[in-house]
């Protein structure tokens, strides 16, 4: 990893623990690194971490509004900007989040530069598709450049309209490849054992893949990895449609490994991603459904 001669700020809505690693890993490479984070909502049931070499600050989180019309204002971006004094600063591109534009506007005044990361641009299905669009040009067009999760992503952006030269890919994966070579797998999923690692969120579309399991005949085995608002509603579908379903909890580092090692397929009927590359690196066959994301 190339080291970075200045002082590094990034901006989190919130820091799920499973992030803390990488941010810890990328302050060993910068002169130093100051995160702001805040609170989830307790409804979203998202474990937070505190990292041991980046610098921590926490935001006060306002949560505004819910679903389609959710926004978040994080109280205290300006006083962390003028106590940390960035040279760099990387936020999360989600128009949502209401504090941004006064951040970029505090270090363009000072002749910085601001980086947006996100998952993308999804094209906007009427009605208002083309004002909302240009919404999120507008948001998009005050940074200096973008990282995207994928090519998709970055594909999307530059759709979208922003400079493409001005857009990165950073894949959302650090997982290294395996070390040995995979043991043999079935290749059908026969009296196998299935395995979703993920938050228990609608967008999982977690009830899918109950469902599907019920209706295959070789009734295999399911094993559900995580936490989050949508477990009792799954457990209880479960009973219904699937009772041999197992729901292990959240699972993080070493205490996933197990679970990834007694499975013969790893499923994402929804949203998400890193996940994916995981089992990847445990030599676990994959598949991912139709990928949807939502974004204001």
């Amino acid at each position: 990893m190339n080291h970075y001669s200045g002082r590094l700020g990034l901006q989190q809505r919130v820091l799920p623990s499973y992030r803390v690693p990488f941010f810890d890993l990328l302050a060993q490479s910068c002169e130093s690194v100051s995160l702001f984070a805040g609170a989830p909502r307790p409804v979203e049931m998202i474990a937070s971490g505190i990292p041991q070499i980046a610098k921590y600050h926490a935001a006060k989180n306002i949560h505004l509004f819910s679903g389609a019309f959710y926004l978040c204002y994080q109280q205290g971006f300006i006083n962390w900007l003028e106590e940390s004094n960035p040279d760099s600063l990387i936020v999360e591109a989600n128009p949502r989040y209401l504090a941004t534009s006064s951040a970029v506007k505090w270090m363009h005044a000072r002749g910085r530069k601001v980086i947006g990361w996100g998952l993308g641009s999804p094209r906007l299905s009427p009605p208002l598709a083309g004002f909302r669009q240009k919404g999120r040009l507008s948001f998009l067009s005050q940074f200096d450049a973008l990282i995207a999760y994928s090519q998709r992503g970055a594909d999307e952006y530059a759709a979208l309209g922003f400079p493409r030269e001005k857009i990165f890919v950073a894949h959302n994966s650090v997982s290294p490849a395996p070390e040995k070579k995979a043991d043999h797998r079935p290749q059908t999923i026969d009296r196998a054992t299935i395995l979703f690692v993920g938050r228990l969120q609608a967008r999982k579309r977690v009830d899918y893949l109950l469902r599907a399991c019920a209706e295959l005949k070789s009734y295999p085995r399911l094993i559900i990895v995580g936490d989050g608002p949508e477990r009792a509603a799954l457990e209880s579908l479960a009973k219904e449609v699937y009772p041999a379903a197992v729901f292990a909890g959240a699972k993080h580092g070493a205490e996933i490994k197990p679970y990834f090692a007694e499975s013969d397929l790893f499923v994402l009927p929804g949203t998400g991603g890193l996940a994916v590359q995981e089992a990847m690196s445990h030599g676990l066959a994959s598949h991912r459904g139709q990928r949807r994301r939502h974004a204001g």
